[in-house]
This record gives structure tokens, sequence and C-alpha cells, in this order.
């Protein structure tokens, strides 16, 4: 006897598949929702005094010169969004990623990032370095499972202030990102630990005392403060 299944059994098994596949995934998310990874983010931030020496760690009260170089370094646990910024004492506000380019040089940071990607800023071959301003500097690492439009909203109100010249407009979108970061900065981070990150100059190796900082939730921050 040959064997088979009628059209109306084959919707009916049809639906039934789609029904457990779906219902699986509803049942799933219900029932095991702590198996969802929390965001991790692995940092580091170095120096070379004067520009020249070894690589050493910015640790949170440093002292650093005006001239030393500085560069930093993250890895994302997960596909993210991470916006990293530095203010100073005079109230400036410098996005240090993402980075379209830098000293004349494309460099292409874009968001999102990608899980386990190294990303050096400003690049492998290359440091920032630090001018006469004396005071206390803020280097903010945000990392966010969805971009930050809030965020994203304020960096647009300063590009627009600072192309049609208007010191009054660019003062209060400064002030604006700054009460933004200054608010995301305080108490925001789940979990902190000092973690040693081995850094490459040529042919050296140092291994340089970072941290690594996660969340839970869709955001989290993490500040780093030296004068």
């Amino acid at each position: 006897m040959k064997h088979g299944m009628s059209a109306l059994g084959w919707v009916a098994f049809v639906a039934f598949i789609a029904g457990t596949l779906f219902g699986c995934t509803s049942i799933r998310h219900k029932i095991w929702p702590d198996q969802h990874k929390p965001l991790s983010i692995l940092a580091s931030c170095v120096y070379r005094t004067g520009g020249t020496g070894p690589l050493l760690p910015i640790t949170n009260g440093i002292e650093l010169n005006s001239g030393d170089h500085y560069k930093t370094y993250f890895k994302a646990s997960q596909d993210c969004y991470v916006y990293v910024y530095q203010t100073d004492a005079t109230g400036q506000v410098f996005r240090l990623f993402p980075l379209k380019q830098f000293d004349g040089v494309m460099l292409n940071h874009n968001n999102p990032v990608k899980a386990e990607a190294d990303v050096v800023l400003p690049s492998d071959d290359r440091f920032f370095y630090l001018d006469n301003t004396i005071g206390k500097e803020k280097i903010y690492f945000i990392a966010s499972l969805r971009r930050i439009s809030d965020l994203e909203t304020l960096e647009d109100r300063i590009a627009n202030a600072l192309q049609a010249e208007d010191e009054k407009q660019i003062s209060e979108s400064r002030q604006a990102i700054n009460a933004y970061l200054t608010k995301r900065g305080m108490g925001a981070i789940s979990k902190t630990q000092t973690v040693m990150v081995a850094w490459n100059d040529g042919d050296a190796t140092f291994p340089i005392t970072g941290f690594q900082f996660e969340s839970l939730k869709e955001e989290s921050v993490h500040t780093l403060e030296f004068m």
C-alpha cells in the first residue's frame, strides 16, 4: 500500500512545525532570561613620557605632562556600539571613537563594533598627545547593545555649531554633552575588574594593567580620570 499525506494533512503538519518553532523560541526567552550574556568591554590606556620610552598604563588619578603621548585599546565581547570621549578642565569635548580620520590619515573607525575585534585609538602606529591645558582630564568609555541616538544628536549639535562658527551654540552644546557624560559616568557600572593587556609596539610587548567593565543592562560606562 502506498503511503502519502493529503493536502490538508500537509497544511496541518507545517502549521504544527511552525507553531512548535515559534513557541519554543517564545518559551525559551521566558524561562531562561539569565542566559543572555553581559556586554563586556576589555580596555586599557597607555602613555609615553614626552613621546619616547616604554608604554606605561594610565590609571585613575595619575599625573601626566603636556607633550606626553597616549593611546587607548578596547575589545567588545559582542557586536555593539562604542563611544569614547575625552573632556578637559576647560569643558572641551573630544570624540576619540568613532573617528573617521586623525592627523590627516583616514581611520574609518565606525559603529557598530564587531565582537572580539581589537580596536586601537587612534591607530597602531599613531598616538594622541596632551596639549598645554592643565587640569583634570576624563576619558569616557560607553558601550551599548543599541545605537545611543541621544548622544549622537548632541554630537550633531556640536558639529553644526562649529560649522556655523556660533560661539554661543558651541558653548551650550559642549555643556550639554558634558552633562550627559557626567550623568552616565556616575553609578552606571555593574562590575569592573583589572586585567593584564599585552601591548605590542614594534618588536616589543608590554604587559599593561587595563580594566574590564560589563553590564547586564543595555548600556555600560567606564570613566578614567587623570591630571
